[in-house]
């Protein structure tokens, strides 16, 4: 009686394919880790996945923004909001045009007007953000500002100063 035992179980070739396309995709994900892909930019007051933007000049209960680097597409969103988390800006996707738009918060004690610089429509390098807040009656301290483009956060300051 000649009974043979199968064994199971993949091939070698297989095996071998399955090893090279993990090491494969491991050593596209360490490389795109590597050159700073995963990352995001960092400019002196806020983080940022898309733009990096500083702070121009803070007095007169105004705060103006230029844009650095990055770009970000029309439309896309401004939030303000309190020191407690509270948005008190709707800005329903601004979309930008070669003229400035400005948008109210807080029952229009807060203005804030974003100038395209280039008129190409996008939130982009030389671009400036005004934020206006006299007839606030109060600094913005605590006060975090937010662009969101796409679902995901493309810059974050929080006011830390009172001017």
């Amino acid at each position: 009686m000649n009974i043979s035992k199968r064994e199971s179980g993949i091939s070698e070739i297989l095996s071998t394919l399955l090893i090279v396309a993990l090491t494969v995709i491991l050593a596209v994900a360490l490389y795109l880790y590597a050159s700073g892909l995963y990352t995001s930019i960092t400019s002196s007051k806020g983080t940022s996945s898309y733009l990096q933007m500083s702070v121009m000049s803070e007095q007169n209960d105004e705060y103006v923004f230029i844009v650095e680097s990055g770009s970000i597409p029309s439309p896309f969103y401004i939030y303000l909001e309190t020191p407690g988390g509270q948005n008190i800006l709707n800005s329903y996707g601004v979309v930008l045009t070669t003229k400035p738009v400005q948008i109210s918060a807080d029952k229009g004690k807060i203005t804030i007007t974003i100038i395209d610089v280039n008129n190409d429509g996008r939130l982009d390098a030389g671009d400036v953000i005004i934020i206006n807040y006299q007839n606030l009656g109060t600094s913005l301290y605590g006060y975090s500002f937010k662009i969101i483009s796409g679902g995901m956060v493309s810059y974050t300051y929080t006011f830390s100063t009172n001017i």
